[in-house]
């Protein structure tokens, strides 16, 4: 019974740290995407590789679709190269958003990079005069991609901002685990 309440207790601290982590990173992270109307939207790539890849994939891809709706945006830009198959992340969140509802004359795929730095170049040289963006991911992620911007284009940094939508318990399997891994990217100072 001691190991069942031990395991509930860590698992309740898990999620209430992603849940808190995602919480800030979507509202701490500025500028926030007031006035984004018309703008564009750049999912931030994933692999597909595995149950928990397809689940992730499938998550951005929902945000996508429900931020280009909800800001009225222009485009969807998904990126993410062919790293662990012979499909690119990006479209197969691209796929995925398709059967959602999202029309072919919207999406732009960025199939090159390979990591989270590179989403962002790649991703900055398609958007080049789009105006304002959000970058969806879970929010510990997209706050990192706006770092990025910031430091990539400094000349453009206010256009970028993290989507501000946050939905308790939804998802906290992946908010958990991420918050984790970017406290420790942060810590070591990574690029990646």
């Amino acid at each position: 019974m001691r190991a069942n309440l031990r395991f509930a207790m860590m698992l309740s601290a898990t999620i209430a740290v992603g849940e808190t982590a995602d919480f800030w990173a979507r509202r701490t992270a500025r500028p926030d995407a007031n006035g984004l109307r018309g703008g564009s939207v750049v999912v931030l790539g994933y692999p597909g590789h595995g149950r928990v890849g397809r689940g992730v994939q499938r998550w951005r891809a929902q945000m996508a679709v429900d931020a280009c709706r909800r800001f009225t945006c222009n485009r969807v830009v998904f990126t993410g190269g062919a790293i662990r198959s012979t499909v690119s992340e990006a479209q197969q969140m691209a796929t995925r958003a398709r059967s959602l509802g999202l029309t072919e004359d919207r999406i732009v795929l960025e199939e090159r990079s390979t990591n989270t730095w590179e989403n962002v170049t790649f991703a900055g040289e398609l958007i080049r005069d789009d105006g304002p963006f959000i970058f969806v991911s879970d929010g510990m992620h997209a706050r990192r991609a706006v770092r990025y911007w910031q430091r990539q284009y400094p000349d453009r940094s206010d256009t970028a901002c993290v989507d501000p939508t946050f939905r308790l318990f939804s998802r906290s399997w992946i908010k958990a685990p991420s918050a984790v891994a970017h406290m420790v990217k942060g810590l070591r100072h990574s690029d990646e």
